[in-house]
């Protein structure tokens, strides 16, 4: 069985503190060892597979940067 694990990261770089108010999102198809330790997995994807297969299948650049802007849309349910 797959596991697809979506990922909540601070962001950092030469310019931003790593703990600024800034995020970036991840959703994983495989396992990312260089996201552990400094990344919390904040959720699974049990239904709806098909959709992150088409996120993963996307056309990409040198810099593995999908060519067209990949959007979601979603709804926090209690």
């Amino acid at each position: 069985m797959k596991l697809y694990w979506s990922v909540i990261s601070r962001q950092g770089n030469s310019t931003r503190d790593f703990n600024d108010n800034g995020s970036q999102f991840f959703i994983c198809a495989e396992e990312n060892s260089g996201l552990d330790r400094r990344h919390a997995v904040f959720g699974e994807v049990f239904r709806g597979l098909d959709v992150t297969d088409k996120i993963v299948a996307a056309a990409r650049d040198q810099a593995d940067n999908p060519l067209e802007p990949i959007t979601m849309k979603v709804t926090v349910k209690e």
